[in-house]
């Protein structure tokens, strides 16, 4: 590998705004814009007002995808196809955005690398597409031609991230952004996790991007043939049963048959085990929809409840007005004489302001007669009220209709998929195979001599074919350990940059002597690596040696590093922040923390609950209003009203921090 390769760097971006449309979360501000030009950018805001939502949107708009750390991690291609699923998307903003801005919904990214600056919009119901990509040369400050037309969006926008970037592929990009700069709701820990940990070492320390992609592929290879070589061993295993079974019956043994004879193989049994849970997950999905239907139907009962009663209010008051107000003022001729300025009795024209002036004397214009004057016209106003109030009660009877309409449809395709995933998991069950045999067996003995002899061959072929499989098995696990070496190698190399910038951030946060140690696995059963924590000279194996608290922010600690690490341009990290698991002097030491990678050129976006919280407090010291920009999201909703009760105690918090940010505490 040449010196080239070894020191090939990632390059990534930095986020410089971020733009709503139509986002009705965010009730006071659907159309939120932010800019980053600070090195910290604080969404801070009260509990349940959609800052995370916030952070998951902008990955969205970013890779497609929403994160979902959670799930256990297999590869970064199964990673990306499972979580930039349409049906994925619009799961997640279902009860985000309602109905009337489904259509409209989208958000836009700006994405700044040294050379070009790239500006995407997605939509976020209509499959998520791109509905708008520009690219500017940062120089020239003008748009960058492209030989693809609108009709290739994502796949140019693909193609400006990877020549961008530097690597090979997107679900790659997916990975870093999802598993390295972002520390989501999930609280996801990358230091345990030691598959998705493994990728992330290949991508910082490999050099080359199209090893961490191929060591991927050697992983998927030997998991593959090592499984089918076990469904063989397997097999074999229950055709000597079989063979055993047909002996005893050969030689009219009496033998106890009862008990299980499983004769399903790994492969089959992991088949069965996921159309279960596929079924399982559709009946849940199902039943979500069921509900929202149910929810929906009850709002349009409400609403149509509502609407019956506005209507018969104002009939009423519509009787009662007209009832005790002069009949002669709205007589027909009188009415049409005035609207058409002609007398409608003799056709003389000009005689609305003559008619007009004996009505307001109290007389009648036909016979002079006294009449009574109109009473006020009191009810007219409570009239447009109740006109007003129908009138946006049939909107909201519509709006509800079209909801129920989608969902239904929406409910009755889950119904389907849900019967045909029912469906394949009965067939299944019934063309499982069977090697059982009943004691009482009446073939001949030459009939079972024969059937014993072909079984024996089958068992012999099954027995052969594994044992080439694990030979196949074991020269891709040597072509997997040349990377693993070579990995071991540049990581070995990189940990004099790396571990001393890991030990300065974690020890920041946690106050005492840490190190991490790269553990190779390199067994003939297992391959990767994992990073071995060492606290105050004690190694903690696994998360549950450290505290929750501790956990999150020494992770923190290691996107950091690694993104740091890995990128020749500045490092960003995307952080819902976990402070609520800390005490006031742990609170301080992370804020510090974060200081410290922000002064050194990198970017967080960060979110942060709206109290005393001495994280950001600390962080706004050390930064101060030059290095530190604090969005106020309770401006962008209404608060609940236990929030607005206490919003005093929200304006102090707000107070606290600008003090901070001015260097005035």
């Amino acid at each position: 590998m040449t010196q080239a390769i070894l020191n090939q760097k990632v390059s990534f971006p930095t986020v410089k705004s971020v733009r709503l449309y139509d986002f009705d979360l965010y009730s006071d501000e659907p159309q939120a814009k932010v800019k980053v030009d600070k090195n910290v950018f604080c969404l801070i805001g009260a509990n349940g007002i959609g800052k995370t939502t916030f952070l998951n949107t902008l990955n969205f708009a970013i890779t497609g995808a929403i994160p979902n750390t959670a799930k256990k991690y297999l590869t970064d291609k199964k990673y990306y196809r499972e979580n930039s699923q349409p049906e994925r998307i619009k799961e997640y903003f279902s009860g985000r955005i309602s109905e009337e801005c489904r259509q409209t919904a989208g958000v836009e990214v700006e994405l700044e690398w040294s050379s070009r600056t790239v500006k995407v919009s997605r939509d976020i119901f209509n499959d998520s597409e791109i509905r708008e990509l520009e690219v500017f040369d940062n120089q020239t400050g003008k748009v960058v031609d492209t030989d693809t037309g609108r009709s290739d969006l994502h796949g140019q926008y693909v193609r400006e991230v990877l020549s961008l970037t530097g690597l090979n592929d997107f679900a790659q990009f997916v990975f870093v952004v999802h598993y390295i700069w972002s520390f989501g709701e999930d609280r996801h820990l990358l230091m345990w996790d030691n598959t998705a940990l493994t990728d992330a070492l290949y991508l910082a320390f490999g050099g080359d991007p199209d090893a961490a992609k191929q060591a991927a592929k050697l992983r998927a290879d030997i998991d593959k043939v090592e499984s089918n070589a076990r469904n063989r061993k397997y097999a074999a295993k229950q055709l000597a049963d079989g063979m055993q079974v047909l002996a005893s019956v050969l030689e009219k043994t009496e033998a106890d048959e009862e008990g299980d004879r499983e004769t399903q193989s790994e492969s089959l049994r992991a088949q069965y085990d996921q159309l279960i849970a596929n079924v399982s997950e559709q009946e849940e999905r199902t039943l979500r929809k069921q509900t929202e239907l149910q929810e929906v139907d009850l709002k349009w009962a409400d609403i149509s409840s509502s609407l019956s009663e506005a209507q018969i209010e104002y009939q009423k008051l519509f009787s009662e007005h007209f009832q005790h107000t002069s009949a002669v003022h709205h007589h027909p001729i009188l009415k049409a004489s005035i609207s058409e300025d002609t007398c409608a009795v003799c056709n003389t024209p000009g005689a609305a302001q003559r008619i007009q002036q004996v009505l307001d004397q109290g007389k009648c214009p036909v016979c002079s007669a006294d009449i009574d004057a109109p009473e006020a016209d009191s009810g007219r106003d409570q009239l447009k009220a109740l006109d007003n109030e129908i009138a946006e009660l049939r909107a909201s009877t519509q709006l509800v209709l079209n909801t129920r309409s989608r969902l239904s449809a929406e409910h009755e395709a889950a119904i389907a998929t849900l019967q045909a995933k029912q469906d394949a998991l009965a067939e299944f069950e019934a063309a499982r195979p069977e090697l059982e045999h009943s004691p009482g067996d009446d073939r001949s003995a030459e009939v079972l001599s024969d059937e014993i002899s072909e079984l024996e061959k089958q068992r012999n072929l099954l027995t052969e074919e594994s044992k080439e499989l694990y030979k196949k098995r074991d020269q891709i696990r040597k072509e997997l350990r040349e990377l693993e070496r070579a990995l071991k190698s540049q990581y070995d190399d990189g940990a004099a940059v790396f571990v001393p910038r890991f030990r300065e951030l974690a020890e920041e946060f946690i106050g005492i002597p840490i190190d991490i140690k790269l553990n190779d696995f390199g067994t003939q059963t297992k391959s990767g690596f994992s990073l071995q924590l060492i606290m105050d000279d004690e190694v903690r194996l696994t998360s549950n040696t450290v505290s929750e608290s501790q956990g999150f922010f020494i992770d923190i600690a290691l996107r950091m590093s690694l993104a740091e690490y890995m990128s020749d341009t500045p490092a960003t990290l995307l952080i819902d922040t976990p402070e609520g698991s800390l005490d006031i002097a742990y609170e301080a030491r992370a804020g510090s923390m974060f200081s410290s990678f922000a002064k050194s050129g990198n970017f967080i976006l960060m979110t942060a609950n709206l109290r005393s919280s001495e994280l950001v407090l600390r962080l706004a010291e050390q930064q101060s209003n030059s290095g530190m920009q604090v969005v106020r999201m309770t401006e962008w909703a209404e608060l609940t009203d236990v929030q607005k009760e206490e919003e005093a105690l929200f304006t102090e918090a707000y107070l606290s921090i600008e003090e901070a940010l001015a260097g005035n505490v």
